[in-house]
């Protein structure tokens, strides 16, 4: 005999894009917890061939398979998959029509199950203990988490195993983040609080650590300022989970010290889009890196590596910081069709620009060349605008030229380094 809800959660499983011998495989993990008699695969496979056929030609009666008797498979299913609450109603909302789901009888199932009270039999009516804390619905409990601070989010989740998973299910009271992996010990600072991993602590420290680290970052809810990290030695297991995270990270500043470019270049993929407004790069392939999504809607860039590509994907920023070889005509040319106030200075090779106005909330640029700018190169760029000559007491040797818009623009260039601002009145 079939258990109840079987074709639910087969049609369930098809949904989550799961195979008949997943699905099968599920299907006896369930049994097992619950005592439901199971079956042979090869009937499991009849039925479940025979659902999607039925599915395909729209002979099913959504009315009946999403009775809540027959959805109690399904949010089994989802408890043992780490969904949250509001995500199992979700999914099931989509799968069996949203008309038909009634999120106060997913919640009182879904929180059974989390509980670990697996008789799918057991009658609501018989449900007469005094409510506790553990009884209100979980959603209750994101509300009531989501408005506490760090440290108190982490004193709850001391308290038992299921006040644990239900605050790693909310949103972290995190704003501020910092990862530094070293090859003898990980120092891991959130917020005010910070902590040590070595093997002074434990053997596997680096387990412990990093399965803490993967459980904030895992939690789509997450919304940081900052994000910082620092690794000399990047673990396989944490690499594994950045390839295979289902959600992009939130975080407005990223800061990344990497042991190769690969592992910046998968970081930076692994950030949230038009969340992302800062970031600080010490180690990547620039000019890979720039075609990602998340670089396209970035408000600042500060890149410590070499950029040899077009200045073109620096300028619509409000601010940048990059590194060249050298300044070239083209940077030169690019950098003249820009309307702003320019000025150099005399220091160290430093190049600064600040108010372009390809972007009209442009503040700043910083760039520097690995070579002196070359003086050929600057009469040939700007000798027509020349307007006067400049030598700095410090620097006798250094002729600086200056491009002047009069009322709008200033231009003083060096051998050895460019400043530019716009002009503010």
């Amino acid at each position: 005999m079939q258990p109840p809800g079987l074709h639910s959660l087969i049609l369930y499983d098809n949904f989550e894009w799961k195979t008949a011998h997943k699905s099968y495989e599920n299907f006896r993990n369930i049994c097992d917890l619950t005592k439901i008699p199971t079956i042979a695969l090869e009937e499991f496979e009849t039925n479940f061939y025979g659902i999607l056929k039925e599915n395909y030609q729209q002979k099913l009666d959504f009315r009946n398979i999403a009775k809540i008797d027959s959805l109690k498979l399904c949010i089994l299913s989802d408890v043992l998959a780490g969904k949250s609450i509001e995500k199992s109603h979700e999914d099931l909302s989509e799968t069996f029509e949203a008309e038909n789901i009634d999120f106060s009888v997913v919640d009182f199932w879904y929180y059974r199950v989390y509980n670990g009270s697996y008789d799918l039999d057991y009658d609501r009516k018989n449900y007469s203990k005094p409510l506790e804390f553990s009884d209100l619905p979980i959603i209750i409990h994101h509300e009531i988490i989501d408005i506490l601070d760090l440290k108190n989010q982490l004193t709850l989740r001391k308290v038992s195993k299921s006040l644990k998973n239900i605050v790693d299910q909310g949103k972290p009271a995190i704003k501020r983040m910092k990862i530094d992996i070293k090859l003898d010990f990980i120092y891991m600072k959130i917020d005010d609080l910070s902590a040590y991993y070595s093997e002074d602590l434990d053997s596997n420290y680096r387990e412990i650590a990093l399965n803490y680290v993967m459980t904030i970052l895992r939690n789509p809810k997450l919304q940081l300022d900052c994000l910082h990290i620092v690794s000399s030695s990047t673990d396989l297991i944490f690499i594994d989970f950045l390839k295979n995270l289902q959600h992009k990270i939130s975080t407005k500043f990223l800061d990344l010290d990497m042991d190769g470019p690969e592992t910046t270049h998968l970081l930076l993929a692994c950030m949230k889009p038009k969340f992302l407004e800062v970031v600080t790069l010490k180690t990547g392939n620039i000019d890979e890196i720039v075609k990602l999504d998340q670089w396209k809607w970035l408000n600042k860039a500060f890149v410590h590596r070499i950029f040899r590509g077009s200045l073109d994907c620096f300028l619509g920023f409000s601010v940048f910081s990059i590194k060249l070889w050298e300044l070239t005509e083209e940077h030169l040319m690019k950098l003249k069709e820009v309307k702003i106030h320019f000025f150099v200075e005399f220091r160290t090779q430093f190049l600064f620009f600040q108010g372009l106005t390809k972007s009209p909330n442009f503040e700043c640029c910083y760039i520097y060349p690995r070579q002196y700018i070359r003086r050929d190169l600057i009469e040939k760029v700007f000798s027509y605008d020349l307007q006067h000559l400049v030598k700095d007491s410090g620097y006798p040797n250094q002729i600086g030229y200056s491009y002047t818009i009069p009322n709008v623009f200033k231009i003083i260039i060096s051998r050895g380094h460019l400043m530019i601002m716009r002009h503010r009145s």
